[in-house]
């Protein structure tokens, strides 16, 4: 028992553990804040009987996405950045693949028009009075 308890003495005394991490911390240099505004934009119904499923092609600047919709998809939400150029094109898609032409491109430049709701009514609080 001696010499096992002299050897981990030793071998404890050489053994240094890993150092311990510490505390995390995020220090944000600057706070940079991104709005986005979400459109509602409606669409028409299919020209023909036939139409399956529907393309919806969303331009923000100069990225482009695309979406199938099925045929009775009649709104669809869109969400960009202040200030970002939108394009927006659909075409339909029949049961035997034939794709139409594609609608006229809806254009607009995402801007935040809606003013936010007017405030509460003032209250006078007449308790407190002041004297020179």
């Amino acid at each position: 028992m001696g010499i096992l308890r002299t050897l981990r003495r030793w071998c404890w005394d050489w053994w240094v553990p890993p150092p311990r991490p510490g505390a995390l911390y995020f220090n944000p240099r600057e706070v940079i804040e991104i709005m986005a505004l979400k459109f509602k934009v409606h669409l028409p119904a299919p020209g023909a009987s036939d139409v399956v499923s529907r393309r919806l092609v969303i331009f923000r600047n100069d990225d482009e996405e695309t979406v199938m919709l099925t045929a009775d998809a009649r709104e669809v939400y869109i969400v960009a950045e202040q200030d970002v150029l939108v394009g927006v094109i659909l075409c339909d898609i029949d049961d035997a693949g034939n794709e139409s032409e594609s609608s006229p491109m809806l254009q607009f430049t995402a801007k935040d028009t809606i003013p936010p709701p007017a405030p509460g009514e003032l209250v006078l609080d007449p308790s407190v009075e002041e004297l020179p």
